[in-house]
């Protein structure tokens, strides 16, 4: 396979504004390159009847995936009216979320859409069978607090610092928790799209420190600044770091997966977007100082089954918290995590049966 040079996703404007110019033009010459060598392959490679086999893995060998999929997102975006490029293939080029730029005309293939699309149609083929089983990261996400930032450092690379170290005082931590992943590049994805109903920050973007917390693949721990491209590996103190006084230590865990500690805010907007609604507390354990969280409408919404808790099945995403005097909320201790971490680390499969008997009532089909 070819060197591949990284893809710089940003628009021309936000290259300006970050001094990432030379970044831009270098991403976006490959960008056009990669776009000719799909006219070129398929020009070459169609008889007239039939297109050549392989061309689609040819281009990911030279370009690499990203940058293929970059550019035949772009290809549909430019002609998102052509109703010869399917409808499968446009939603696909959707979700891509490619930047727009305007400059972006330039890497679009010239080619017969209908030869485009079919080579769209091998490529995502090639996307979905380099998709890996996820692993587990357990991290930490820093961002830069505007009102401590004296020197304007927030959402500039390291080239701007000018060979200074990263200052840890002027960022928050807004993160912590576990995400499903295989490298950094799926940490920027998932909070870049999906996002994660205990973060706190913006988007992750260029000036954010992620702090692995245990090794990933053949990424070792430590902390990895987001730079224009990709993650550089820097020195970073979390203790100068800052969070939120009101932070409550809690367990989570959506469905399916495994319980985790995390952070969130002692209010009600931060719970609520947890659960995903409503808030409700239980207090299923009679031996012990906590409650769980879980949205009030869960099972009227059809959210997923989560557990089993004594006899009741709770669904969508659960915190467990301490139950403090008078009914507050507070930290869970060493001990608690401990314990309810190990009481509820297999996920459970629960029927929609088992849900609707638990409910109390059935719904049934007219």
């Amino acid at each position: 396979m070819a060197d591949i040079k990284p893809l710089y996703r940003k628009t021309l404007d936000a290259a300006l504004m970050m001094g990432d110019l030379d970044q831009w033009r270098a991403s976006r010459n490959e960008n056009i390159a990669c776009a000719r060598s799909i006219d070129a392959a398929l020009r070459d490679g169609f008889d007239g009847m039939h297109l050549r086999h392989g061309i689609a893995q040819e281009i990911v060998d030279a370009y690499g995936l990203d940058r293929t999929a970059w550019v035949l997102a772009t290809t549909l975006y430019e002609h998102r009216f052509d109703g010869r490029y399917s409808a499968s293939n446009k939603a696909w080029g959707e979700a891509q979320r490619i930047s727009n730029d305007v400059r972006a005309y330039e890497y679009s293939c010239n080619s017969h859409p209908v030869l485009v699309n079919d080579l769209i149609d091998d490529f995502r083929k090639l996307q979905q069978e380099s998709i890996q089983t996820p692993e587990t990261m357990i991290i930490r996400i820093y961002q830069i607090n505007h009102e401590r930032d004296a020197e304007h450092l927030k959402f500039m690379s390291l080239d701007y610092l000018r060979g200074k170290p990263v200052n840890p005082a002027i960022y928050d931590r807004v993160f912590t928790g576990e995400i499903e992943g295989h490298s950094l590049e799926d940490a920027f994805q998932v909070f870049n799209t999906t996002g994660h109903p205990l973060h706190r920050g913006h988007s992750l973007s260029v000036s954010d420190v992620v702090e692995l917390r245990e090794p990933v693949g053949d990424t070792e721990a430590g902390f990895y600044f987001c730079d224009s491209f990709g993650f550089q590996k820097v020195d970073f103190d979390p203790s100068r770091t800052q969070a939120p006084e009101n932070l409550l230590r809690v367990l989570f865990f959506e469905p399916g997966k495994r319980p985790y500690e995390s952070e969130v805010i002692d209010q009600l907007d931060a719970l609520q977007k947890a659960v995903g609604g409503f808030i409700e507390a239980t207090y299923p354990f009679d031996d012990d100082n906590a409650m769980v969280i879980g949205n009030e409408e869960a099972k009227l919404e059809g959210l997923p089954p989560n557990r089993r808790v004594y006899g009741s099945v709770y669904c969508g995403n659960l915190l467990i918290m301490g139950n403090g005097e008078e009914g507050a909320f507070a930290d869970l201790t060493d001990a608690q995590i401990q314990k309810y971490g190990e009481l509820f680390e297999q996920p459970e499969d629960i029927s929609q049966e088992e849900v609707a008997a638990d409910t109390g009532f059935m719904f049934y089909g007219v």
